[in-house]
Formats: C-alpha cells, structure tokens, sequence
C-alpha cells in the first residue's frame, strides 16, 4: 500500500491560489474597461509597436513578455504570451529555461530587499544605541 502524501493545506492568512486558467466567462469586464478611449488607442498602438520586428525578433520578445507575466502573477496575461511562444514554435524546454531565468530575477530581487531591510536593521540598531 503506496504512503499517503501529506496534505498541503495553505495557512488562513496565505493569499488564494492564483487560477491555473484564465477566467473566460462571458460575465468578465474587458480588460480595458475601465480606460478611457483615447488611453486604449495609445497603449494598443505602443504594444503594436514594440511587438514588431526591430534590434530583438518576435520570438525573443514574447520569451521577455513571459517572463514578465510569470513575475506580475497575471494568468490571462501568461495564458495569452505562452500560446504566442508555442504558436512560434518555442519548445518546453526554451519555456522552461525562461522561467528559469525569471526565478533568478524574483530571487534576486528578494535578496535585494533583504540587503534594504538589513541596512534598515542596522539603521534603528544605530538609533536606539545612540539614545542610550
């Protein structure tokens, strides 16, 4: 008889799972809904741009949109890059080594916030040895 796996309850005060799949209910608001006309037309006319061929090609810009959809947590957002990447013919293996890459950078940016609050530490450390 196979162990039971332990049970991976979340603690109450953990935030809720994010969906594994974007919400597609016809009830949704568009997620746009709230900018003004004039706002859209220019953010869709910028993201047109940049998704155009220049110094970097489609496929290494959607890898880079990826990457940022997995560190901004927004799953429509990661839904709709990942089928660009596999519409481009990006295999699981460059998907993975992208993701790789964007846990090295969340990581990163933990240690780095670790290195603010150490110098924030030492701060009031300093401050309160001073009052004595």
């Amino acid at each position: 008889m196979p162990a039971k796996r332990p049970s991976r309850s979340r603690p109450a005060n953990a935030p809720a799972e994010t969906p594994a799949e974007p919400q597609n209910d016809a009830k949704r608001a568009s997620s746009y809904a709230l900018l003004a006309p004039d706002v859209k037309r220019h953010y869709l006319g910028y993201f047109k741009m940049v998704f155009n061929d220049g110094a970097l090609d489609l496929k290494t810009k959607e890898l880079i949109a990826f990457g940022a959809a997995l560190m901004t947590g927004a799953p429509n957002v990661l839904a709709g890059h990942l089928k660009k990447l596999r519409r481009l013919g990006v295999t699981e293996a460059q998907i993975a080594e992208a993701t790789a890459v964007a846990l090295g950078v969340a990581g990163a940016s933990v240690v780095d916030r670790g290195d603010v609050a150490e110098a924030m530490l030492r701060a009031e450390t300093k401050a309160k040895e001073q009052q004595t």
